[in-house]
């Protein structure tokens, strides 16, 4: 996608590759050029910077697990819940790999914290 500059047409070695929803790819081309222009044309070959979404995604989930909590039980029921998706094994493993799962994780927690308050 970077090569290319092509942002909706996904392709690996001249092969199409649609088995992700392009929003992480937009994501992860998004932290890649912001390294680039930090660290300069290495950060493209660095890992990390594609795993990035996941991390902030798999914390956002945790604070929206707060918030969402918040309009079912008190401040301190709120707080263990998220404690609770703060201590998921699980959830930790994906934060660290560039994978969709923890940016669906907080978006499906978002729809149900304003759920929770409409």
């Amino acid at each position: 996608m970077l090569e290319s500059g092509n942002y909706v047409d996904i392709r690996f070695h001249d092969v199409a590759r649609h088995k992700k929803p392009i929003g992480i790819h937009w994501l992860q081309a998004g932290t890649v050029s912001l390294g680039e222009a930090i660290v300069g044309p290495d950060a493209r070959f660095a890992i990390g910077f594609y795993r990035l979404p996941s991390l902030i995604a798999a914390i956002g989930a945790v604070l929206l697990s707060y918030w969402t909590a918040l309009a079912f039980v008190s401040r301190r029921g709120a707080l263990v819940a998220g404690l609770l998706m703060a201590s998921c094994v699980l959830l930790g493993v994906e934060a660290r790999l560039a994978k969709t799962d923890a940016v669906l994780l907080f978006t499906i927690v978002a729809s149900f914290g304003a759920l929770a308050r409409a």
